[in-house]
């Protein structure tokens, strides 16, 4: 075998090991640290938590023993873990066009995920959640205890050098508390791969058990602990160039305010496309329905917006109603096209025709090209002043 190979072949095992540990209902596996300068000897086997549960949920998974495992459950509600919130850009790439983590969210209960997601799907909820990736109050309280605080360790006596190095973990541990890979390093976003290396074994050397070796750290222990987990998260994610790429797009959204979940993000524009297809059909009132799912999966797509207004004014036929969501969608994307038709017939059902056409005309000269208001405009101009204002409310809603 040559280097690559068997970095390769190695890698392969690693993951298997972890997978086949995925697979226990009962029990612990554990890894015994080693000193960094060990683990920089050997080939990179790092591999994404999320990415080990759904490979163990596509080997290992069976959705008839998967079922009962959850309805044991039913009642737990579920909220995505830290870990699966910032590896959530990757899932695609594991398991594409999921429906379980777009809704196990916001506290709902594994009973109502069950009634939403495919048979197929079971084993990845129930390996997310055995995995503490979807964790649960239950899961949570049996799982993991409290967060250390120096209250936990009144009474007992500390040196000198142990206080110290006590309150630089607290201190640490309260800075990295929402910090991005970046800062958990220390490296800006450009930093090389050479950097992000450097930094890493830094930062691991800092947090390792040899570097307190001999001193009672108290609960300050687990906090170190914690710290080094974070630290190898980080590397394990910066020194990946894909799992990078994806992360930036992640980090970029974070900072813009805009959602960060892959899958709902696809799941709200698959849910707008078939909303599209019953507007178009007529079907007001169910092309409604699909435009606001769209919308609670992904509130910063101004379209969806506005076709909601639409399909509100098309099935009610009182502009008053769809005129505040239309104006919300222009007001998210001034350019919008839909939503530029859509405020103008909205104008001409209110009987301001002028406004309409004042609207479409300011249109046309930020976008030449848009040939819908043109027509939009020709119309409005041909018509008889009492048709554009008597008329025009009765033929849009026959249409």
């Amino acid at each position: 075998l040559t280097p690559e190979q068997l970095r390769v072949a190695l890698k392969q095992q690693t993951s298997d090991v972890c997978v086949a540990a995925l697979g226990m209902l009962v029990g612990t596996y554990r890894f015994e640290q080693k000193p960094v300068e060990a683990v920089t000897g050997v080939p990179d086997m790092r591999s994404s938590p999320v990415a080990l549960a759904l490979e163990a949920a596509k080997r290992l998974g069976n959705p008839a023993a998967a079922k009962p495992w959850l309805e044991d459950r039913a009642s737990e509600k579920l909220n995505r873990s830290p870990e699966l919130e910032r590896e959530t850009f990757a899932l695609k790439a594991f398991w594409p066009g999921e429906a379980v983590t777009p809704v196990a969210t916001g506290g709902r209960s594994i009973g109502e995920i069950l009634a939403r997601v495919k048979p197929a799907e079971l084993p990845l909820l129930q390996y997310l959640c055995m995995g503490g990736l979807l964790t649960t109050p239950s899961s949570a309280s049996k799982g993991q205890a409290p967060a250390p605080t120096v209250d936990d360790d009144k009474g007992k006596t500390f040196t000198a050098q142990e206080q110290a190095a006590r309150a630089a973990l607290f201190a640490e541990r309260d800075r990295l508390k929402d910090s991005s890979h970046y800062q958990v390093l220390g490296v800006p976003q450009t930093a090389s791969a050479a950097d992000v290396k450097a930094a890493w074994l830094a930062a691991a050397k800092r947090f390792h058990s040899d570097a307190f070796s001999g001193l009672d750290l108290g609960s300050a222990r687990r906090i170190a602990e914690d710290l080094f987990t974070r630290v190898n998260e980080a590397n394990s994610v910066l020194s990946d160039a894909n799992r990078r790429a994806e992360y930036d797009v992640y980090v970029d959204r974070k900072e813009k305010g805009l959602p960060t979940d892959v899958g709902a993000i696809l799941r709200a524009e698959g849910v707008f496309q078939r909303g599209e297809i019953l507007f178009k059909s007529g079907r007001w009132e169910d092309a409604e329905g699909q435009f606001r799912e769209a919308i609670s999966l992904n509130h910063t797509e101004a379209e969806f917006h506005a076709f909601l207004g639409m399909a509100m004014f098309r099935r009610s036929g009182k502009p008053e109603e769809a005129l505040p969501h239309v104006q919300k969608a222009l007001g998210m994307d001034p350019r919008l096209h839909s939503g530029t038709i859509f405020l103008s017939q909205i104008y001409q059902a209110q009987g301001e025709v002028e406004r309409a056409k004042s609207l479409l005309r300011k249109a046309i000269e930020k976008d030449p090209d848009f040939a819908e208001a043109k027509d939009e405009l020709r119309r409005l101009r041909s018509q008889p002043a009492e048709q554009a204002k008597g008329g025009f409310l009765s033929r849009l809603l026959k249409k």
